[in-house]
């Protein structure tokens, strides 16, 4: 490991307890090199309020830094599914893998805080493969 990612790592364990490190790990071993740079390059920009243009459903709220966030992205925004479909698809999509998530989606109830009620249950990283796969196959 280089010495550098060493240094990043020690500061990471000083402020992070092991399983938050773990989700870490996880989260990033899921991302592709590209998503992985896109990630970044979002996180660098300083935070500004988004600027909205009437009407435009494409700009809504931007996904939050978490992983419900990215996974909403990724099926409601680029593969255009709507929330319900997209929480079939998911839960269908983890049937496969072994997991039950056994958390219909309510009309009420927004995508994400379906998916960060259902991630206490299941492993993000587990989610946020089967939304990648869902997302590769709607485009």
């Amino acid at each position: 490991m280089h010495e550098r990612s060493l240094k990043i790592l020690k500061k990471l364990i000083s402020s992070s307890s092991p399983a938050a490190l773990g989700e870490l790990h996880s989260d990033l071993s899921a991302l592709s090199p590209k998503e992985f740079q896109q990630l970044l390059s979002s996180l660098e920009q300083p935070a500004r309020a988004p600027r909205r243009t009437t009407g435009s459903k494409k700009n809504g709220p931007k996904a939050s830094g978490k992983p419900s966030g990215r996974i909403r992205r990724l099926l409601l925004d680029e593969a255009g599914l709507e929330k319900e479909d997209a929480a079939r698809a998911l839960t269908s999509g983890l049937n496969r893998v072994g997991f039950d998530p056994r958390r219909p989606i309510s009309r009420r109830q927004s995508f994400e805080a379906w998916l960060d009620a259902m991630m206490k249950d299941i492993p993000p990283s587990e989610v946020l493969a089967a939304a990648i796969a869902i997302a590769n196959e709607h485009r």
